[in-house]
């Protein structure tokens, strides 16, 4: 059961269990929908305030809903370890994140007003996962994941979400073969796409290569796996760590609707125009700015064996 509400305010989805899920639908009066799933929200987000208004955060709501070339919706998983986030799963013997994001986008259209051919959904590291999970149950036109989580045991040892995804599992054992079914579920529902010889949904992936535990990991083997079957770019930058500040508003936009409008997405341009780099800086400047920032980040890493927050 969802709550009537005007477009663009926020919306509660009740489930039959009487659990909670935030949710916020621009309607602009298309057929084109894009998804976003927010990511962990980091430790400003445990901040009461945030809590009460939101459970939760809605990222790059401002940031992308200025668009009205295509209708919007805007998820966040609020439950879990910390509340913050279950992959958008619930828990293994009971899916009820997926099973209320099914919900929501049934709610607002999705197969009805909106077709599978007309929907591309989007999000960073849990938000990717989340991304890329409904985006290949659904068989959507694109995804678009940044520094994306894949194989979540992967992210339990080397990108410090042990216990988010322990409280997923029923038995908590994040390392255990016998939880692939969940820990590896995007990685099965690809091979299952190749396997049936169904064409896999576009694919933009944005990682940097020091992105320890994603990138050489989890990224690359997708982007193998995924062009058996599909269309994939990936949009490979040398340093930044797990960050989004490459993924611009312009870059996600110009990516989301080459995705819809079947337009090639050329990388050469996300890297060179400065239209798309972020704050407009010249390219020298700012590729030599992150380059220290991400050795100061692989310094702290190795000191401490913490990796920072989303």
């Amino acid at each position: 059961m969802a709550e009537s509400s005007e477009s663009g305010e926020r919306r509660i989805y009740t489930d039959p269990q009487g659990r909670e899920f935030h949710y916020i639908y621009f309607d602009n009066g298309h057929y084109q929908l894009g998804v976003h799933f927010s990511a962990f929200f980091g430790d400003w987000g445990d901040a009461p305030k945030y809590r009460s208004t939101f459970g939760g955060y809605f990222h790059r709501l401002k940031m992308l809903s200025s668009d009205q070339a295509l209708d919007w919706l805007f998820l966040c998983d609020a439950y879990g370890a910390d509340e913050n986030g279950t992959y958008y799963i619930g828990r293994q013997s009971d899916r009820f994140v997926e099973q209320a994001v099914r919900a929501i986008l049934a709610d607002v259209g999705v197969g009805d007003r909106y077709q599978p051919t007309s929907i591309v959904m989007i999000g960073s590291s849990m938000g990717a996962t989340g991304a890329l999970r409904n985006g290949l149950a659904l068989a959507v036109k694109g995804i678009v994941a940044i520094s994306p989580h894949i194989d979540l045991d992967t992210s339990a040892k080397l990108q410090g979400r042990e216990r988010h995804v322990a409280w997923i599992l029923n038995d908590g054992h994040t390392q255990s073969p016998s939880n692939h079914g969940v820990t590896r579920d995007i990685r099965r529902a690809v091979d299952a796409y190749l396997a049936s010889n169904r064409r896999l949904p576009d694919l933009f992936i944005q990682s940097c290569r020091d992105d320890i535990g994603v990138h050489h990991e989890q990224v690359l083997p997708l982007v193998e796996q995924w062009s058996r079957g599909g269309l994939v770019m990936l949009d490979e930058r040398r340093s930044g760590g797990h960050t989004s500040e490459y993924a611009t508003r312009e870059l996600i936009l110009d990516a989301v609707h080459s995705l819809l409008e079947n337009s090639p997405i050329v990388i050469f341009k996300y890297k060179w125009q400065r239209r798309f780099r972020p704050y407009g800086m010249c390219k020298g400047f700012y590729t030599r700015c992150r380059r220290g920032v991400g050795k100061l980040k692989r310094a702290t890493v190795g000191r401490t064996s913490k990796v920072p927050e989303e």
